[in-house]
């Protein structure tokens, strides 16, 4: 940023004191917004021991149960890595806790295109979607088969205060309180 450009900033933010304009809410000069542009934040859990295959023959989701407090989340990500030859959608889900209603997904592409070392893998929601409550934030793969799937990555041990390791086989939900999941997720606070 230019100095002249902190310098009008400054003299902008002076102004909309003076006119009364509320701090952080939309300032414009000649009809130009000069609001600053939201922080995005980062929360993660990046410790991992291992990993587990999910995919048909395996849990076929897997991830982290946490809370995430009045927060709008706008990307999602897992440390993750393809194992065999694998096919089909991997998706990257947000859903409640309490009865496993969704709250975000977003499809991240196929399977086979994943790398074949553990890497971040990141999708970014179309809309931010304003969290506060427990949720699941999961990553999804339904194809595989045997020993061929996706790696979801996780710490054999607890990182985080009240987070935990939760994976589905058949419909339930395996919540393991001494494991953890590696994931990011980045945000706006509300």
């Amino acid at each position: 940023m230019s100095e002249a450009s902190t310098i009008n900033k400054v003299l902008i933010a002076n102004i909309n004191k003076y006119a009364g304009v509320p701090i952080g809410s939309i300032a414009k000069v000649n009809g130009v917004d000069v609001s600053p542009a939201p922080v995005e934040y980062t929360e993660e859990q990046t410790e991992y021991s291992t990993w587990l295959i999910i995919g048909a023959a395996h849990p076929t989701r897997a991830g982290q149960k946490l809370t995430i407090p009045n927060r709008q989340v706008t990307k999602l990500a897992f440390y993750t890595l393809r194992y065999g030859g694998p096919s089909g959608d991997v998706t990257f889900l947000i859903r409640k806790a309490s009865d496993d209603s969704p709250i975000a997904s977003k499809m991240w592409g196929n399977a086979n295109t994943l790398p074949t070392d553990l890497t971040w893998v990141e999708v970014a929601f179309d809309e931010p979607v304003t969290i506060n409550d427990e949720v699941r934030i999961l990553l999804q793969f339904e194809g595989g088969s045997g020993s061929i799937g996706v790696a979801g990555s996780h710490y054999l041990g607890s990182v985080k205060d009240n987070e935990l390791w939760t994976q589905s086989l058949n419909g339930g939900y395996t919540d393991k309180a001494d494991q953890e999941g590696c994931y990011r997720y980045k945000y706006y606070e509300v």
